[in-house]
């Protein structure tokens, strides 16, 4: 019992959280050839570009709620599309614009990412972003307003299906790497997304578990990667799923064309997945293919079961029981073990995230993010408090259990800025940045950095940052 507690518990306790490391990155303009569209303007008449991306668009033109937004390459004013608003953790509604835009082009979509939604908010804030982005957009540009769709990346995969709960004019979301709480009367169509490392994968799995007991139309799209956005050809699948089921609800005219060309795709990568390392979890493209495939020549919808089950947690098999015990066996080590220690914990623990075994693998791979999204809590706490000592035994732990994560450099340096120690915090910072971190302003906002101003070696930093 105390197993089971203790996994729910877990299961609820990321709400708010993501993984830290993720990259910002500023937009580039495409080389291809754009349409041009204009929007009404006190000041006259300012052009966007098709197929371009604007990293900082303001809601009514100014305040604080702002967003990236980019029209797809074949927009035209006269004609409706439909608009796909990602929600970023971080607030970095430029990554996911930048990383799917060709999947903009590809299917003729408005991409949006809110800058201002992110952790930490309560759901009525989340909210209030929502509706007043949602109002900017119908105001700017034509929108295809039966196919809004949303996108969320961890708590911002949490705020999208609540969003899509409460808004029924929310057709389908895509909910990356976090789940959410069913409710008996959801009816929108629902993929999610979860790598074979992240730390919420057992989350993801019982929520499609629950999933599978409603008349939702859903999927889950599992990848080879960790906590994190997925990779374009999943969430390409995802975006298929929600055009079939847009047909299938009667939401958009029928296109057989585009049924036998999706059909026709989809196939093929069941065909490459049969023969990869997620053989195993091909089942779970196909059922979802098949259901929104099948619900173009069916009519209606099932109803719903009469009673809902009552936790996500339901017949723990093996591999989830030892996952759940290494959980418990490490987290409390955390505080209880020394360096020394954890030195040699965490060597085990990666030598055996190389298994030969990919399940194995995959289990303690999960287990080490996990642990690392723990002790990560445990710096940034006791940095918050001051306690420098404290932060710095943690820090090195960290840098024990997830050594490629730039985070833990960043917080070295953050920790060596705070103790007037320049030349180290700048190592520190420069090992971040070959780690990947390119989070440019908040290097030049850290205010434990305010002594690296000027100097030569922290502006060649910002300059190899922006050269990225």
């Amino acid at each position: 019992m105390r197993t089971k507690v203790y996994l729910l518990s877990l299961l609820f306790c990321f709400l708010m959280v993501a993984c830290e490391g993720q990259k910002v990155k500023q937009s580039a303009p495409s080389t291809a050839t754009k349409a041009v569209t204009e929007r009404p303007s006190p000041a006259g008449k300012p052009v966007w570009e098709a197929g371009k991306t604007y990293a900082n668009e303001a809601v009514g033109g100014a305040g604080n709620n702002r967003y990236a937004f980019r029209l797809p390459t074949s927009y035209q004013a006269e004609k409706k599309y439909p608009v796909l608003i990602f929600f970023d953790s971080h607030g970095r509604g430029i990554d996911p614009l930048e990383k799917y835009q060709s999947l903009g082009d590809e299917f003729g979509l408005i991409l949006i990412g809110s800058n201002t939604s992110k952790n930490g908010q309560q759901f009525p804030q989340s909210q209030q972003i929502y509706s007043q982005l949602l109002r900017d957009l119908k105001q700017k540009f034509s929108l295809a307003e039966d196919r809004i769709w949303l996108a969320g990346f961890s708590g911002g995969a949490r705020v999208a299906a609540t969003l899509a709960q409460r808004d029924a004019q929310i057709a389908g979301v895509l909910g990356c790497a976090a789940g959410f709480q069913p409710q008996q009367n959801d009816r929108f169509n629902y993929v999610g997304f979860v790598g074979m490392e992240d730390f919420n994968y057992q989350e993801m799995r019982h929520l499609d578990q629950t999933l599978d007991q409603t008349a939702m139309h859903h999927g889950l799209n599992y990848f080879d990667g960790g906590h994190e956005w997925p990779p374009i050809s999943n969430l390409k699948t995802g975006i298929e799923f929600l055009i079939l089921r847009g047909m299938a609800d009667h939401q958009v005219q029928r296109d057989d064309s585009l049924i036998e060309a999706l059909d026709g795709a989809f196939q093929k990568k069941v065909q490459s997945l049969k023969s990869s390392s997620l053989a195993e979890w091909q089942h779970a493209f196909e059922g979802m293919w098949h259901s929104s495939r099948d619900g173009l020549v069916e009519e209606g919808r099932a109803e719903h079961p009469t009673s809902m089950p009552s936790s996500l947690i339901a017949n723990l098999d093996e591999e989830e029981r030892t996952e759940v015990a290494l959980r418990n066996q490490y987290g409390p080590q955390i505080q209880t073990k020394s360096v020394d220690e954890w030195r040699k914990i965490a060597k085990e623990l990666h030598a055996k995230a190389n298994s030969k075994n990919q399940r194995t693998a995959w289990m303690h791979k999960r287990v080490l993010n996990f642990l690392s999204l723990n002790v990560y809590f445990q710096v940034s706490g006791h940095l918050g408090q001051n306690n420098l000592p404290a932060a710095e035994n943690f820090q090195q732990i960290y840098a024990l259990v997830d050594p490629e994560n730039a985070e833990h450099a960043y917080l070295l340096a953050n920790i060596r800025g705070r103790q007037g120690k320049s030349e180290a915090a700048l190592n520190a910072l420069k090992t971040a940045i070959e780690l990947g971190f390119d989070d440019v302003s908040r290097m030049q906002t850290d205010p434990d950095f305010a002594g690296l101003h000027g100097k030569p070696e922290f502006d060649d930093l910002i300059s190899k940052v922006n050269a990225k």
